[in-house]
């Protein structure tokens, strides 16, 4: 469709004028929906620079891989980041840990886990953390404690490390934004840690509220 010197023309016009292709690539295959050759691309160079790590000089009597841990990084980060094929825009978020990029990942949760199962976890020397945000109401009944149960056991027998879980829904993130004073007790798991939602700046705000809302 286009070629790579055209692309880069493109993407250095931050996808200006461009509305009718950035759709298309948009609608490319994402990673977090379970697509084989999607998925394998992303698990390929997880591989890639693990292995580069791996292939460097010994510290501490042993060689080290890589640890995927989000922290603010996919806010800091993609703001210094050009526009990329994917579609996304220049200085918009990267995508936060190992999951998908924000709104990306639309089969669900169950293609979400099974798309992060297929990173070499077991070949890093550390964690590879998934982040996932559900509805106010998905946990909400007396069941609760069995279904996030499940949900965590089903990730750990597909071989993930660590699942970073935040039960709040875009709406109630928005009117947080809006009446912070009513809603000064409420936490958020960022990637890595936790704390206040009003004690984040817009930017890092914005970034949880476009996090993919799953459902069970």
């Amino acid at each position: 469709m286009i070629s790579l010197s055209a692309l880069v023309d493109v993407l250095d016009r931050n996808w200006e004028s461009e509305a009718a292709l950035r759709e298309v690539f948009l609608c490319v295959p994402k990673f977090g929906n379970d697509n084989t050759e999607a998925d394998e691309m992303v698990a390929g160079l997880y591989r890639q620079v693990n292995h580069l790590f791996m292939d460097q000089a010994k510290l501490y009597g042993r060689r080290w891989g890589i640890d995927v841990i989000g922290w603010t990084g996919a806010v800091i980060w993609g703001q210094r980041t050009a526009a990329t094929p994917d579609g996304r825009l220049r200085g918009s978020s990267l995508c936060d840990s190992i999951g998908a990029s924000q709104g990306r990942d639309r089969n669900g949760v169950t293609a979400a886990l099974l798309s992060a199962a297929k990173l070499p976890h077991s070949a890093c020397h550390s964690i590879l953390a998934l982040n996932l945000r559900f509805g106010d109401d998905v946990f909400g009944g007396p069941e609760a404690p069995d279904q996030m149960l499940q949900l965590v056991n089903s990730g750990m027998a597909l071989g993930l490390q660590q699942m970073q879980i935040n039960v709040v829904s875009a709406a109630t993130l928005r009117q947080a934004q809006h009446e912070p004073e009513a809603f000064s007790s409420l936490m958020v798991r960022i990637g890595g840690f936790s704390t206040y939602f009003n004690w984040l700046s817009r930017e890092h705000q914005d970034d949880i509220i476009a996090r993919t809302e799953y459902g069970l």
